[in-house]
């Protein structure tokens, strides 16, 4: 079974303070203990600013994981959710929510 690394980008026309979404079967029981995620923010110069990682399998099917990073400066203009999953994997996004101040 081969391995692929996946993206998602999401770019904010204004920087939040915290961007979060939910998805559902990604990192399920079953898959191999090398696949992970990260979700990861950056500001206007590229930097990272904030991010989130989980390893191997978080749990059964059906499984749902809420992903969020969080800037107290406020300066998310991009976020990206990518990592090594195995090629059969696929993303299941069922919510998207964002919180700025």
């Amino acid at each position: 079974m081969g391995r692929a690394y996946m993206e998602l980008v999401f770019e904010m026309s204004e920087p939040v303070a915290a961007f979060g979404f939910t998805t559902m079967d990604v990192l399920q029981k079953g898959q191999p203990f090398q696949d992970f995620l990260i979700l990861a923010a950056f500001d206007e110069a590229g930097e990272l600013v904030a991010t989130q990682r989980r390893d191997g399998e978080q749990g059964p099917s059906g499984i749902q994981l809420d992903w969020f990073v969080e800037d107290p400066k406020a300066r998310i203009v991009r976020v990206t959710l990518g990592g090594s999953l195995t090629r059969n994997a696929r993303y299941g996004v069922d919510n998207l929510r964002l919180r700025v101040r």
